[in-house]
């Protein structure tokens, strides 16, 4: 069993030397940072008066925070630091409390290294469906289209499945991923006729999570009690894309659940992932612009938060490795033509 945690609360701000609050020897411990805006920090250390003036002086990891307005602190022994800080983290989302910290906070309300390139207020007006392409943005998507080359998708799918796949991806990267070309295999990658899963026509990934995903396999062929009618709108195969899972579902309950839409024709169930759990709408590979413009508009908006949110969460470097920078200038490409 882990020890207690038992706070204490002061007042301060970014100016306040806190080495008169906490003795020297008992310093090592779990610590919250209350800020200006109602966010918190959730962090640990063995000297909690070091790092609090890493965090208000700045730092490698972060800008100099200048507003904070309390810290609570709670000694804790060395060997149970890990464990703890991931407790208090944990009870925090749980009561709701937007975190900057960026381990195990999907939804981090820190700082991003993707806001060096699509600030916070861009981000906000893409999700919305706010934003004006610009012509250096339409430039980019000229330059990238130059590495369109011959792809595995191509030589080894069926022309119409790989033809539609193409589309569902173009799609994506013109409506859903933000400045496309800046962002390339940086925040988003694109692996071409992975053998992942069973084998995959192509993989959109965001941060380190898929978000549009394209499966060799027919998932409706492992449905039973389906309509003849309904297997045949995805004739060419089942794509899928990932959303974050709504608060008001309970997952023990609705785990193995399977929704079904007629028109369009979709199906959604839960995928659990390390990262997060999401909720993964199955379509007729080929139309995914039109299975976005059949359903409620919050659903695209949905769709861009869940890929901004995961490249701001962190950078793709667990996927680079397998991008394929012919496949996204294909769809480059398509967007330009």
């Amino acid at each position: 069993m882990l020890s207690p945690l038992n706070f204490t609360l002061w007042k301060v701000n970014s100016t306040t030397g806190i080495s008169p609050l906490i003795p020297a020897d008992g310093r090592c411990g779990i610590y919250v940072i209350d800020f200006e805006d109602g966010s918190k920090y959730v962090g640990q250390s063995i000297d909690v008066v070091k790092r609090f003036a890493n965090h208000t002086h700045g730092s490698r990891h972060h800008i100099p925070w200048g507003d904070v307005v309390a810290l609570s602190f709670a000694p804790a022994p060395p060997l149970e630091l890990d464990a703890l800080e991931a407790q208090e983290i944990a009870r925090q989302v749980e009561a709701g409390v937007p975190l900057r910290n960026r381990r195990g906070v999907i939804d981090s309300v820190g700082p991003s290294p993707l806001d060096s390139i699509v600030t916070i207020t861009e981000q906000k007006h893409w999700i919305l469906g706010d934003w004006e392409p610009s012509s250096k943005d339409h430039a980019a998507f000229i330059e990238a289209a130059q590495n369109a080359e011959g792809t595995k998708l191509t030589a080894r799918a069926p022309q119409d499945v790989a033809e539609a796949v193409l589309k569902d991806l173009t799609f994506a990267l013109e409506n859903i991923i933000p400045v496309a070309p800046e962002t390339e295999k940086t925040y988003w990658t694109l692996s071409d006729y992975p053998s992942t899963a069973g084998g995959r026509y192509a993989t959109l990934n965001t941060g380190i999570l898929e978000f549009l995903v394209f499966p060799r396999h027919n998932i409706l062929d492992h449905i039973a009690d389906l309509e003849p009618e309904f297997r045949d709108r995805f004739s060419l195969g089942t794509g899928f894309f990932n959303l974050f899972m709504p608060e008001d579902i309970n997952l023990e309950e609705a785990r193995d659940d399977i929704g079904l839409c007629s028109e369009p024709p979709y199906l959604v169930m839960f995928h659990e992932y390390e990262v997060t759990t999401t909720e993964a709408y199955y379509y007729p590979i080929g139309q995914l612009e039109e299975t976005f413009a059949a359903l409620p508009p919050e659903v695209l908006s949905d769709a861009r938060d869940f890929a901004v949110t995961m490249m701001r969460e962190r950078p793709s470097n667990l996927f680079r490795r397998w991008h394929s920078s012919a496949l996204a200038g294909c769809a480059y490409e398509t967007i330009v033509s």
